[in-house]
């Protein structure tokens, strides 16, 4: 008998959202203000480990999954090499992805709430069909993120924080 394969595999994009955010801030303060301001609850996960053809580095990673009818949220800190390698605008220093918009949250009152941040200079809609390489750093985070689930089941309900 021949045995199979399990093999993950990501879902397309298809109901998607990112935002670029230029702050100097850092990734754990933008994650609390964006969980006051959004109502959020994205907590620090393990780091993603984001890898090219060329080099391979760990970008600070925030998750919240508002459950089966809700969304998902992603909170990733850049560096400049993945900022170039994504070619990304110079000024992108945190890029928020919002999955499954079934709330149909107004994009343009999250953008100005996200301004309202202290030391956000910026924060934009990015089309992430518009910049190459930006769908690689999307399926490692949906990996990423298949990873952080499978591995908290495993884990008992006392260890989960």
């Amino acid at each position: 008998m021949i045995s199979k394969k399990n093999v993950l595999q990501s879902e397309p994009f298809d109901d998607i959202i990112i935002i670029g955010i230029s702050s100097v801030e850092n990734d754990f303060v933008m994650a609390w203000h964006l969980n006051n301001l959004l109502k959020l609850n994205l907590t620090k996960k393990q780091n993603l480990k984001f890898t090219d053809q060329k080099f391979s580095e760990e970008l600070s990673f925030y998750y919240f999954n508002q459950g089966e009818n809700g969304s998902v949220y992603n909170l990733l800190m850049l560096n400049k090499t993945v900022i170039g390698i994504t070619k990304l605008p110079q000024s992108t220093d945190f890029i928020l992805i919002i999955r499954n918009n079934l709330s149909n949250l107004p994009l343009d009152q999250i953008k100005k709430v996200i301004r309202t941040i202290p030391k956000v200079i910026l924060s934009y809609t990015i089309d992430w069909e518009k910049f190459r390489g930006l769908d690689s750093l999307l399926e490692q985070v949906d990996l990423h993120e298949l990873t952080i689930q499978r591995n908290e089941k495993r884990m008992p309900p006392r260890a989960r924080k």
